[in-house]
């Protein structure tokens, strides 16, 4: 009758140190996540809650939660099962006290013992898969949180560039490449020009403005540029888009047709003056006009006569 009593003190001790050890868990579980959600602003997991994704994945996650909840409290009634099961397992004791006093009947008695042992075998294997579910919702919490920087970033760029006619992004492509044609322009205008200077504001996609440094880096439109302004800058940028079409390609022949008719005699001069730089830097520069102030600044010239007939006659002067 005293083993008796001793194993039943022995099973009731063991009991108490599977709910506390039960209790631990779960309490320790909790606070684990909540001290991981803490440092992101969120004081409770309800607040993370509330800070879920849009409504489909959070619907998606809310089921998944309760479906978490209710494998939980069935688990939590198992465990409830399992706590009435150590409460039968009284009348086994008993059994086995009357087992002793009998003396023959060694067999019955270690039959209720590999009882009880399987007993507890399955409640540790059910306290092992209640954890392996706990594991399972900490991943699912940290895979939502992953989740939510993906989304912000895409958010962010489709703030930048996301349009559903692709508008945004074309205008956003032109730019970037609009921007390395101002600087190819650039460098070209330096050299026919350091006068002025094109410039692309950063808030405006596919707009210029023309910086004149010799009026403190005036700003203006490039609608405001004179005949022979207008010339140099177009000229710059049709080497500028030359560079860019021809990438590591140089062009060393230019040829422009027309275009001076229009010009008073300063823009004429600063549009030769022009030419004449792009010439001393190597560039072979040729010129188709009609105008006949140009006969006295180019040396070399191909001109063409009318010889009657519909015919024509070229002459080389030098």
């Amino acid at each position: 009758m005293v083993v008796a009593l001793d194993t039943q003190q022995h099973l009731s001790q063991e009991k108490e140190k599977t709910e506390n050890l039960l209790a631990a868990r779960i309490k320790a579980a909790v606070a684990a996540l909540l001290e991981k959600i803490k440092p992101k602003g969120y004081d409770s997991i309800e607040a993370l809650k509330s800070q879920m994704l849009d409504e489909d994945t959070a619907g998606q996650i809310e089921t998944r939660k309760k479906r978490l909840d209710e494998e939980e409290a069935v688990l939590n009634q198992a465990l409830k099962d399992l706590q009435n099961d150590f409460e039968k397992l009284e009348p086994i004791i008993a059994k086995i006290a009357v087992v002793e006093s009998q003396g023959d009947k060694l067999s019955e008695m270690e039959a209720a013992f590999s009882e009880i042992e399987r007993e507890l075998g399955a409640l540790d294997e059910k306290i092992r898969e209640q954890q392996t579910r706990k594991d399972a919702a900490k991943a699912l919490l940290k895979a939502i949180e992953t989740q939510k920087k993906v989304c912000i970033r895409w958010a962010r760029l489709n703030e930048l560039i996301g349009q559903a006619d692709g508008k945004k992004f074309r205008i956003f492509a032109q730019g970037l490449t609009l921007k390395k044609l101002v600087n190819l322009t650039n460098f070209h205008l330096s050299n026919l020009n350091d006068r002025y200077f094109i410039n692309k504001p950063d808030d405006q996609n596919l707009d210029l403005e023309i910086i004149d440094t010799y009026q403190a880096d005036n700003r203006r439109s490039m609608l405001t540029l004179s005949g022979g302004e207008s010339f140099l800058v177009s000229l710059a940028l049709a080497l500028g888009l030359s560079d860019l079409a021809g990438n590591k390609a140089q062009i060393r022949s230019l040829f422009i047709d027309e275009g001076f008719g229009s010009l008073d005699e300063n823009s004429l001069d600063m549009a030769l003056s022009a030419l004449e730089n792009l010439r001393a830097s190597g560039k072979t520069i040729g010129l188709i006009s009609h105008v006949s102030t140009l006969k006295e600044r180019i040396g070399t010239q191909i001109q063409v006569k009318k010889a009657g007939n519909g015919l024509s006659q070229i002459q080389i002067v030098r």
